[in-house]
C-alpha cells in the first residue's frame, strides 16, 4: 500500500512539473512574441524620425539657397550704388558740376527700375520718397550734396528690407488694382499673405508681379500658421511653405 501511495505521488508530482513547464514555455513563447513586436514599433518610429530629419535636412537646404540669392541679389544693388556712396564721401561733394548732375539723374533712373522689382508693401513708398527729392533738386530746394545724402538713405533702407521678413498688414497697390492684405515679406520679392476676402496667396516676382492663390486646406494652413507666428514676432522656426520654387 505504500508503494502504491508513493507510486501515485510520483506520478501526479511529475504531471504538475510538466503543466508548470509548459505554462513557463509558453510564458517565454508570449514574452519573445511582445518583444518582437516592441521591436518592431521602434523599427517603425526610427524610420519615421529619419523621415522627419530627412524632410527638416531638405528644407534647410532649400531655406539656404533662398538666403544665397537673396544675397546676391542685394550685392547687385550694392554693386550700383557704391559711386554714389563714394562721391557722398569725397572732397569734391560741395561743387555740383553738370557732370555730377548727369550721373545723380542716371543714378535715379537706374534705381527706378530696380525698385520696380522691390516687394511693393514698401518700395512704393521709397519710390515717393525718392520722387520728391527729385522734384526738391529740380527745384533747387535741395543742393547735390544732400540730394545726394537722402538717395543714398533710401538705398540703404531698401538694402536692409531686402535681406529681412516681415509682418505688414496693409493695403496695396499693383497693377491698377487694390488689395487689402495681412502678410509676410520674404526679401524683396516674395510674400504669404490673406486678403480681405478670405483668399490666400503668394505674391512672387516673376517676369512681371504675379498673384498666386491657394484653395487646398494643407496649403491654406501652412499659411495660416506662418502669418500667426510673424504676427507674434516669433520670426524663428522651419516654415513648410506651399508653391517655394528655390
Amino acid at each position: 500500500m505504500l508503494k502504491f501511495y508513493s507510486l501515485l505521488f510520483f506520478v501526479l508530482t511529475a504531471k504538475s512539473f510538466a503543466q508548470a513547464s509548459n505554462d513557463e514555455v509558453q510564458a517565454v513563447i508570449n514574452l519573445r512574441q511582445d518583444v518582437e513586436v516592441l521591436s518592431l514599433e521602434v523599427e517603425n518610429v526610427k524610420k519615421s524620425n529619419q523621415a522627419l530629419m530627412d524632410t527638416y535636412i531638405q528644407r534647410e537646404q532649400e531655406l539656404s539657397a533662398m538666403l544665397i540669392r537673396e544675397k546676391f541679389r542685394a550685392d547687385q544693388i550694392k554693386s550700383q550704388i557704391a559711386l554714389g556712396k563714394n562721391k557722398i564721401f569725397s572732397n569734391q561733394i560741395n561743387k555740383a558740376t553738370k557732370s555730377d548732375t548727369n550721373w545723380l539723374v542716371t543714378f535715379w533712373m537706374r534705381y527706378e527700375d530696380l525698385l520696380k522689382k522691390a516687394n511693393p508693401l514698401y518700395s512704393n513708398r521709397l519710390k515717393e520718397k525718392l520722387q520728391k527729392i527729385k522734384l526738391d533738386y529740380k527745384d533747387k530746394r535741395l543742393s547735390y550734396e544732400h540730394a545726394l545724402m537722402q538717395t543714398w538713405f533710401i538705398v540703404d533702407e531698401d538694402l536692409k528690407k531686402s535681406q529681412d521678413t516681415e509682418y505688414h498688414l496693409a493695403p496695396l497697390s499693383l497693377e491698377g488694382k487694390n488689395y487689402n492684405l495681412e502678410m509676410v515679406r520674404l526679401g524683396r520679392t516674395k510674400g504669404y499673405f490673406r486678403s480681405a476676402e478670405g483668399k490666400y496667396g503668394l505674391l512672387e516676382l516673376k517676369d512681371k508681379w504675379a498673384v498666386t492663390y491657394f484653395e487646398d486646406k494643407e496649403s491654406i494652413t501652412k499659411i495660416e500658421l506662418l502669418l500667426s507666428q510673424f504676427k507674434q514676432q516669433q520670426k524663428t522656426g522651419l516654415f513648410n511653405l506651399p508653391g517655394m520654387s528655390l
